[in-house]
């Protein structure tokens, strides 16, 4: 008895410093990143590293588990002393007393030697388990008055079975208990132990690039000391270069509140914070081409919640007048809305982002109303509410960006077809899918390169009026001059696009038949600082090519000169920016020139008007 409370008195203080230990410092075992540690050494057969597993499970009470991982060494493995006495343990904890006796049998010398006592204990609970008391006789105890009470005994312990069973499962579970916190013990002192060689694991991690790795030695290391600011802070940059802003962010704040002039952290928190803020943004263009005139204006918010989880609204409108009919009872004027919802899902760990979209589109053919009707005043404040068609708007977009060189982006989209949403249109709808892939050529070591790349297109609608709609696109821009002060970049353009559908829809929309263009040019940009952390950058661009039409034709085939012309001015003034653009695209058939219609068969002017704005949470410097 004195022995056992002195026992609990020593674990009673060490219960006590461990709690005075790890109190300051608020430690907690973090399982996940420890378990996930072992089982990565595990696989890359570190035997010890199993048997630690094995006892974790055996301790947390899984037995089964336990059993697999300690069998699991292979020959190519390092023998762990003492796994077979882990196995005898895993198989008692399961009832499996018969299994356990033959590993004894051929015990190791470690094992015989540490416990000589364990075989005559498994034995005796075998004896126990395969003696049938009920198959004895009273004929075969007749006279024998000890051996009858002796019987009578056990039968009353029988009685009891139940009763004891309950104790000694509460004992078990009061065992598992101190296993389990003695674990947790030993845990933090191994921590503790190895916080050096975990500082230099990280920095090798670094240099090798395995971000994951390294953030976990981070977090090992301050979970013994986490008022060390150098690894706050360093741990926020590797947070930061692996694609995880918002946890770099708290990083930084951490070591600004604890001392804001270290290491410059309140510039490198204020430009992530910038990159990464909410933000929305306005804009709006007024369209005119050979059938129609469009106004378009659009709005949209958008919320990063975490480096994983954002969302964004937009909210877009276009009145559109069809003033040269290409369809029976046009011309027409109408107003279409439409308000959209995405949820982006950025699996930054992966470079993958995946955004899915849900939406409505809005129909009114107020405008359609003649004017007669509109002076007379049978337009009334209702009338800019009523929607006549309603069409759902279901899609989702997937970006991967696998490494410095490639950027792949793929889409698919369910809507009304866009240009048959008019009052007198019929309703066809839309399955379309596309993908993009631009490759940045910089991996070449050749200076004309270094701001090069090559983009492929693909897209592919399918139309419930049985019509199926393919563009290919193949573009690639050379990079010619690319100056620091001041930022000019000139680039050399060169596209060939080929369209086809399975029939021509002549009333409705545009079905290309076997179009290819081909076209070459010159793309501009520069960038400008002023004043006050203003800035101005201009782009522009110049292309003209070949545009042919229904190739197959012998003596259809049409021949096209194309051009297309475009200028942007954009004004940046802190958080905010300002765009002002316009572009003009033309077509001039000069095969067969016997046609009725003009050879300026077909001309756009777009100009383009925009305003966004970041709404950055910044620290005071």
């Amino acid at each position: 008895m004195a022995r056992s409370k002195a026992g609990a008195a020593r674990d009673h203080e060490r219960k006590e410093l461990f709690h005075n230990l790890t109190r300051a410092i608020r430690w907690e075992w973090n399982r996940r990143d420890f378990i996930a540690e072992l089982e990565r050494a595990s696989e890359k057969k570190f035997s010890l590293a199993r048997y630690i597993l094995a006892r974790i499970d055996l301790i947390e009470g899984r037995p089964e588990n336990a059993e697999k991982l300690f069998r699991g060494t292979d020959e190519t493995e390092a023998v762990v002393p003492f796994s077979s006495y882990g196995v005898i343990e895993s198989l008692l904890r399961q009832g499996k007393i018969e299994a356990a006796l033959a590993i004894i049998e051929t015990a190791d010398q470690q094992t015989s030697k540490l416990y000589p006592q364990l075989e005559s204990v498994v034995q005796l609970a075998a004896d126990l388990q395969l003696v049938d008391l009920s198959a004895a006789g009273s004929d075969l105890y007749s006279g024998f008055d000890q051996i009858e009470n002796l019987l009578k005994e056990l039968g009353g312990l029988e009685k009891e079975a139940e009763k004891q069973q309950k104790i000694v499962e509460k004992d078990l579970q009061s065992l598992h208990t101190l296993l389990n916190e003695k674990m947790v013990r030993s845990i933090y002192y191994f921590q503790e132990a190895t916080f050096n060689l975990r500082n230099e694991l990280r920095d090798l991690y670094l240099q090798q690039q395995e971000f994951e790795s390294a953030i976990r030695q981070f977090r090992e290391v301050l979970a013994i000391d986490p008022w060390d600011i150098s690894a706050v802070s360093r741990l926020g940059q590797v947070y930061e270069w692996h694609g995880n802003w918002s946890q770099a962010l708290k990083n930084y704040k951490r070591v600004y509140y604890a001392d804001p002039l270290y290491e410059n952290v309140t510039h490198r928190y204020n430009n992530l914070a910038r990159n990464f803020a909410d933000s929305h943004a306005f804009s709006g263009y007024a369209l005119a081409d050979t059938s129609r005139l469009t106004y378009h204006s659009e709005a949209s918010f958008v919320n990063l919640l975490n480096s994983i989880w954002s969302y964004k609204l937009k909210l877009k409108t276009d009145t559109v007048r069809i003033f040269k009919p290409t369809a029976p009872l046009d011309p027409s004027t109408h107003l279409v809305s439409e308000l959209s919802l995405s949820v982006p899902i950025n699996l930054y760990f992966w470079k993958l982002e995946v955004a899915p979209l849900a939406g409505a589109c809005f129909l009114n053919n107020l405008y359609s109303k003649d004017t007669t009707a509109a002076i007379s005043g049978d337009v009334t404040v209702a009338d800019f509410f009523t929607f006549n068609q309603v069409e759902p708007h279901l899609g989702m977009e997937v970006k991967l960006n696998p490494n410095s060189y490639l950027f792949f982006t793929g889409a698919y989209s369910f809507e009304r077809q866009p240009e048959t949403i008019a009052p007198q249109r019929p309703r066809i709808l839309s399955h379309s899918g596309e993908l993009d892939i631009t490759t940045m050529l910089a991996f070449i070591k050749y200076p004309l390169f270094r701001d090069s790349s090559l983009r492929t297109y693909a897209r592919i609608e399918s139309l419930t009026d049985s019509n199926l709609l393919t563009t290919f696109s193949q573009s690639f821009y050379l990079g010619l001059l690319d100056l620091e002060k001041p930022a000019v970049n000139l680039k050399l353009s060169a596209n060939v696009l080929y369209q086809d559908s399975s029939f021509d829809e002549e009333l409705y929309y545009y079905s290309p038949q076997q179009v290819i263009l081909t076209t070459g040019g010159l793309l501009l940009s520069s960038y400008h600082p002023l004043k006050e952390e203003n800035a101005l950058g201009l782009s522009f661009r110049a292309a003209g090519g070949s545009y042919m039409e229904e190739l197959s034709s012998a003596t259809e085939i049409r021949k096209r000169i194309q051009m297309d012309l475009e200028a942007n001015i954009n004004y940046y003034r802190g958080e905010s920016a300002y765009n002002l653009g316009a572009a003009f695209s033309a077509t001039y058939r000069y095969y067969p020139k016997s046609l009725p219609e003009s050879q300026w068969d077909y001309w756009s002017l777009v100009i383009r008007v925009g305003y966004s704005a970041k709404m950055a949470r910044l620290l005071a410097p």
